[in-house]
């Protein structure tokens, strides 16, 4: 309808700048969807050892204390980092801010798999709530 000679939009000149602000719309929601994927793999990440704790405390030794001081130092790190990544943020801008925040506690994450104790668990989960905490 927007290539018709008889649409007064398209006459009137305003058939680009239409064709135009529906790319600008689609892309916008892609990046809506990219956004919502990014922030459930977010929440992944947090619950994942939850749901892990009775099998790595078991292949890893691990005491209730020990699982404790990692959760304790994921919060550590995502407080600290709630309080650091807004002034991050406007310096840098959004789009840059977020993809770092993403590739880091994407590394984060992989981290976890190169930990062989608790300690290691500590450090990974302190930096992985430290980079979520931009989300």
């Amino acid at each position: 309808m927007l290539n018709t000679q008889n649409n007064p939009v398209t006459r009137a000149g305003m058939g680009e700048k239409i064709r135009g602000a529906l790319a600008v719309g689609k892309t916008r929601w892609g990046m809506l969807a990219l956004v919502f994927f990014a922030t459930t793999l977010n929440y992944i990440d947090r619950a994942a050892l939850g749901v892990m704790q009775p099998i790595l405390a078991k292949e890893m030794s691990w005491t209730a204390m020990d699982y404790a001081n990692i959760n304790f130092w994921f919060q550590v790190g995502y407080a600290v980092g709630f309080v650091l990544q807004g002034r991050f943020i406007d310096k840098v801008g959004v789009k840059r801010a977020f993809f770092l925040a993403v590739l880091l506690w994407s590394l984060a994450t992989g981290a976890h798999g190169l930990a062989t104790s608790a300690v290691g668990f500590m450090v990974c989960r302190f930096i992985l709530g430290l980079t979520e905490a931009a989300n």
